[in-house]
């Protein structure tokens, strides 16, 4: 069973498990229980005495079961060093070993970088989408019929016959905004319409302020 032991000063997480070499492979009940009562007595008796309570402090959780431990250390790698090794100064034929790991919480912070660097990508990446959008508000529920991009282009082109719009003048597409059907007499819901030219757009919404009501 791997063990692992978090690090807070180091960001780094340490595994401890006894070695090959000492390491004692029961079977049976009986001799389960025998590495269980010894282990409890090794934790009672040595690991928790009174004389070694300030080596015990960072422990955050104790846990074992027959030749495996488990524990959640709360200080860094030199004072756990320390610990192990008064561990190992022990003459009962008691062996660890500890092997380090990946930096968890490294790799978090990291993935946490990452994080805020896509969503950062994804902001900009919907606001250049966004750009050569218009909200039309007020327009009449269903006066779009089954097209509303082509209704919206044809509008648009009839609003302001005047309008020098570019070559590439074009509706992409347009919705109203999802919602539920509004009830007799409440007004209808905005219309979205997305142009092809974003210096179209622009224009669009100058003829619009100049206008003032459109009808």
């Amino acid at each position: 069973m791997t063990t692992t032991i978090s690090d807070s000063e180091k960001d780094s997480s340490i595994v401890i498990k006894p070695s090959d070499k000492d390491s004692t492979t029961s079977s049976g009940a009986r001799k389960l229980s025998y590495a269980n009562l010894f282990l409890g007595w090794w934790e009672a008796t040595i690991v928790f005495k009174e004389e070694s309570c300030e080596g015990t402090q960072p422990i955050g959780l104790w846990a074992w079961y027959i030749e495996d431990v488990f524990i959640i250390w709360n200080s860094n790698k030199e004072a756990f060093d320390s610990f192990v090794k008064d561990l190992n100064n022990n003459q009962l034929g008691l062996r660890f070993t500890q092997d380090a790991t990946a930096t968890v919480p490294r790799s978090i912070y990291e993935l946490n970088s990452k994080a805020e660097l896509w969503k950062q990508k994804a902001d900009d990446l919907e606001n250049r989408l966004r750009r050569n959008n218009i909200r039309i508000i007020g327009l009449p529920q269903r006066a779009e019929g089954r097209a509303p991009d082509e209704f919206i282009e044809k509008w648009i082109k009839e609003l302001f016959p005047d309008a020098n719009f570019s070559l590439a003048f074009a509706v992409e597409r347009a919705h109203r905004v999802p919602a539920r059907p509004p009830p007799p007499g409440a007004p209808p819901r905005p219309m979205l319409a997305r142009f092809l030219n974003c210096k179209d757009r622009v224009k669009i919404l100058a003829l619009a302020r100049r206008q003032q009501e459109i009808k």
